[in-house]
């Protein structure tokens, strides 16, 4: 057998690691902005026709006060809202394991096993839905990812998963 010519090094390792807080911070922003634009807009027209917004805030809550019926239009409108929310997070993280906002700041997302699986991309995203319980993890979540030796959410506990950037090891 013809040996190899030049030198024979081991080649350059990656590990995937904890992803850095101000990357998924960021990555989370960038999708927020794409939400926006593409789920909050659409709907915000609606809740227009619906709730009065000029006239301030005041006009508003006198309208939630003497409709009774409002408060439930609008619940359910940010239960759909919620739903796309959702859907675009689990779908993306499961089909390509990030969003376009952690695509531009190269975090990605994986399951504690070979795969990671559809319901386990939905668990870790419920933060997004404005019911209870789920509104816990609006500051839940945070503080896990903050005080937690993993550096995870709480969702991600509970989905098992975990946001990662891989490194280079020399």
């Amino acid at each position: 057998m013809p040996r190899k010519k030049g030198l024979d090094l081991p080649g350059e390792r990656v590990v995937a690691g904890p992803a850095q807080v101000w990357k998924r911070f960021a990555a989370f922003l960038v999708d927020l902005l794409i939400l926006d634009f593409t789920v909050m807009l659409p709907f915000q027209r609606l809740v227009g026709k619906i709730l009065p917004i000029e006239g301030g805030f005041t006009k508003m809550y006198e309208s939630l006060l003497t409709n009774e019926g409002l408060a439930g239009k609008l619940i359910t409108l940010s239960v759909v809202m919620s739903f796309f929310m959702v859907l675009y997070f689990a779908l993306l993280e499961f089909k390509i394991r990030m969003t376009p906002g952690k695509y531009l700041f190269k975090i990605s997302v994986e399951g504690y096993g070979k795969e990671l699986k559809f319901w386990q991309a939905i668990v870790r995203s419920l933060f997004l839905v404005p019911v209870f319980p789920f509104f816990l993890l609006w500051f839940l979540d945070p503080l896990f990812l903050i005080f937690s030796k993993s550096s995870q959410r709480l969702s991600e506990i509970f989905s098992k998963t975990r946001t990662v950037e891989l490194y280079r090891v020399n």
